[in-house]
Parts: structure tokens; C-alpha cells; sequence
């Protein structure tokens, strides 16, 4: 694949957004942080610096661990795929619910890729868009990469040169941003249209990663003395807000991780807490920066923090948040922020435990009509999406049904990384873009 500017500053950004770390699971018992001052010392229900007063905040949100219940359940044997493998080169869609696939040659996808019955790749230096019922395919023109911005827009990227806005219901063309941050929509997402800063939660409202990320930055690594300074602004993007179907921001919050649940819910993992090593709980980036001091910035020489961070359920009408399990933490120091797998939809939460930890977590299944937590002795990467637990890193190769936790659909071992269409019926693979692994690997 070519590497111009576009693709230079493209990988940045998903330097930015893949070096995150993980996470964890279990319980822990405490009376809260206790241990000396804090990078971030706001509790979560008061207002970021500057946060507009009729902004409201989540309340019910704590950092404090709680035990958690648990009943152990077995994961079904996994069988083979009868799909065949792709040669890592070339575009191949998957049909699982006819078994068929089709294989376009060799070419690009770049995430979002599939829109209302519609593929979107690149091979040749043109864009090609695939009607997904008869697998025929057009020319959008020249490009070197491309993806859906909504139903109706794509985004053109060509290296060296202007990037164009397409609008496919008239065809007309505009000059846009490559690394536009309009892209709004909760598809599993790859290359330059991902993960994306801003996540449609059923029922209208939108969520936003990172707000005000410049002042964000500036403030805690003022207060946060580190001799990785030109990290500082990846380790804190800890900032989140929602706004309603008119853009208005109606919530603003801190958090580790916060993504779409049911309608007009989100999940939220609150920033954790470790233990200093004397017994106190003390916000776990005050640890990790003495730990990479410690470490002499030295790459591989990793050391671990354990901690805990919180799950919750909130909803959005009335901004309570409700807790569902501690979950523990044991990130490696380098690695921010905690890139670790949470998911939700209106019936379950789902989350792997320890998923980069030294000694590998455990995956676990939160069904929110009986409040049960069902513990699987697997590490797995997970994401709630269709109504079944997709598993696996970099998109999912099999999904999974969380009443009966046995397999639905399984794709071949050996894909590269896999994009799914929202009814996930499609699955869609093509040359893979080179990036880093989710623990650092």
C-alpha cells in the first residue's frame, strides 16, 4: 500500500487510538483512594474545567471496588468454519447466512465498509461499490483508500492529492478532510473511519470521545510531571460528553472507556484505581507514572499496576448510572489508554477481565433482565452487537449467542482484520494495513 502524507497522518491517528491497553476483572475490597494527590482529583459528578453550567453530569458514578457475583458457564465447543481463508491480499465478502463468498481480487477496505446493503473498497487506484444482493460492483473513480461517511457521502482519499466528498444520490463532488470527524455510527471500525470519536446511541443522542482534547491535555500534563511528556496526550483521553438529537451537549463525564448500550443508554468503565504498593488505592495513572520513571522509558521493559475499574449502565433520561461489576485492571505501562473489551446492548453487557494481564482474565457475560453475571474461563475479545457476542481481535471472527453462549458463526482462523455489516449478516475482509497488536505485541 502506498504511504503518503494521508497515510502518514492516518497512522497516527490509529497509533493514537490502537496503542490502548487492557483490562480486567475481579473484585476487590477497599474503602476508596486514599493515597496522595491525584493527576485528576475531580470527583465524577462535578463539572470538567470551563463545562457550561447547564450541562449536567452522570450521577451514581463511583471509583471505590465492590465484590461481584458470579456463576462459572462453559463456552460451547467452537467448530470448524466452512468458509474457506483469504490470501491476505484480496477483498472477500463472506455471506453467512448462504455460506457463499465472493472474492473481488486483491484490494482495500477501510472501515465503515458496508452501508445499507452496500460495500465500499479500493483496488487499482479506483473505488468500487458492491450492491451486497447481486455482488456487482462500479467505479466511484480514482482513489487509494475509501469509506462511508453516512448512507449518502463517501470519502475519496487519494495519496499526494485532494480529497474528495462523493455524494452518491447526486454525484456531486466536494474537496474534503481525510481525517474528518463527522463520521457518526457503531460499526466495528478499521483504518481512517475508526474507531470513531462520535458514536450514534439508539434513540438520537450522540456520544463524543476526548472533548476539548487540547485544554484536556494541556491541564493534566501540567499536573502530571512525566518524563514521557510527548505521551502525555495519549495517556488521558478520559473526557466524554453527549448530545441530544439537536447537538446540544446534555452530559459531560470522565471516564476509562463509555460506548452505546440500549436505547438511550450508554456503558460506562469509571478511571480506575491501584494499589500504591502500601495498601491504598490512588488513581491508577499516579502509579503507572512512577512505574514508567521506574522503568527508565525503556520499550519492552514493562511493568504492571494492579486496579479496578467500575462498570455501569446509565441512562441518558434521567443521567443515573447503575453499577454492574468491578472489573480488574493490569495494564502494561506503555499502553494508553486502556484499550480493553466492553460492550453492551439492551439485554447484556459483556467484558473480558485481564485480557493483556500477565496471567490471562476471564470473559463475562452481565444479562440485565435476571442480573446475573456469567463468568467463561476464556480470554476472549468481545463486542456486543446484533444481539450476539462477536470474539475477536481486530474485528470478529466468531459470533457467539449469549442466552445459550454457543457458537452462531464461525469465519476462518486465519482472516486479517474482519469488518461486519450492522445486521451482521456480511462479514468482509481485504489487505490488511499494518498496525500494531492490542497489548503492545
Amino acid at each position: 500500500m502506498p504511504r503518503g502524507p494521508a497515510f502518514q497522518i492516518a497512522a497516527l491517528a490509529l497509533l493514537a487510538l490502537a496503542l490502548v491497553a487492557c483490562s480486567g476483572g475481579k473484585k476487590a475490597g477497599s474503602d476508596g483512594p486514599t493515597g496522595a494527590s491525584m493527576p485528576d482529583a475531580r470527583p465524577f459528578d462535578t463539572p470538567a474545567p470551563g463545562t457550561p453550567l447547564p450541562i449536567r453530569q452522570v450521577t451514581g458514578l463511583f471509583a471505590e471496588p465492590k465484590d461481584t457475583k458470579v456463576t462459572k458457564a462453559t463456552l460451547g465447543i467452537k467448530p470448524a468454519s466452512t468458509l474457506q481463508p483469504s490470501d491476505r491480499k484480496s477483498v472477500v465478502v463472506y455471506d453467512t447466512q448462504t455460506g457463499k463468498q465472493t472474492d473481488f481480487g486483491p484490494g482495500t477496505i477501510t472501515a465503515p465498509v458496508f452501508n445499507k446493503g452496500r460495500l465500499l473498497y479500493t483496488a487499482d487506484k479506483q473505488a468500487w461499490l458492491v450492491d451486497l444482493t447481486t455482488m456487482d460492483k462500479k467505479s466511484l473513480g480514482g482513489a487509494d483508500l475509501a469509506y462511508f461517511v453516512d448512507e449518502t457521502h463517501v470519502l475519496l482519499i487519494a495519496f499526494q492529492q485532494r480529497n474528495i466528498l462523493l455524494n452518491l444520490a447526486t454525484g456531486e463532488r466536494a474537496l474534503a478532510n481525510s481525517l474528518s470527524d463527522t463520521v457518526v455510527g457503531e460499526q466495528e471500525s478499521l483504518g481512517l473511519g475508526g474507531p470513531l470519536r462520535r458514536h450514534l446511541i439508539s434513540g438520537g443522542a450522540i456520544l463524543n470521545y476526548a472533548v476539548d482534547v487540547e485544554k484536556l491535555y494541556a491541564l493534566k500534563c501540567r499536573l502530571t510531571p512525566t518524563p514521557e511528556s510527548d505521551l502525555c496526550g495519549l495517556r488521558f483521553k478520559e473526557e466524554y460528553s453527549v448530545e441530544d438529537g439537536k447537538g446540544n451537549v446534555v452530559f459531560q463525564f470522565r471516564a476509562l472507556q463509555a460506548s452505546p448500550a440500549g436505547p438511550n443508554e450508554i456503558v460506562v468503565a469509571t478511571s480506575p484505581l491501584c494499589d500504591d504498593g502500601n495498601g491504598k488505592q490512588i488513581w491508577c495513572e499516579e502509579e503507572l507514572t512512577k512505574l514508567d520513571a521506574a522503568s527508565g522509558g525503556k520499550p519492552g521493559n514493562f511493568q504492571y499496576a494492579k486496579g479496578t475499574t467500575n462498570i455501569f449502565l446509565v441512562d441518558l433520561a434521567s443521567g443515573k448510572a447503575k453499577f454492574i461489576a468491578t472489573a480488574a485492571y493490569d495494564p502494561r505501562t506503555q499502553l494508553r489508554p486502556y484499550n480493553w473489551p466492553l460492550s453492551a446492548d439492551a439485554n447484556y453487557v459483556v467484558w473480558t477481565e485481564d485480557y493483556c494481564g500477565q496471567t490471562k482474565g476471564k470473559t463475562r457475560v452481565y444479562d440485565r433482565k435476571s442480573g446475573q453475571i456469567k463468568e467463561l474461563d476464556q480470554t476472549l475479545w468481545v463486542r456486543m452487537d446484533g444481539g450476539l457476542i462477536g470474539a475477536g481481535e481486530f474485528g470478529a471472527r466468531a459470533m457467539i449467542d449469549p442466552a445459550s453462549l454457543q457458537y452462531k458463526t464461525v469465519l476462518p482462523d486465519n482472516l486479517p482484520d474482519v469488518t461486519w455489516s450492522d445486521d451482521y449478516r456480511y462479514a468482509a475482509v481485504g489487505q490488511a494495513s499494518p498496525h500494531g497488536g492490542l497489548c503492545g505485541g
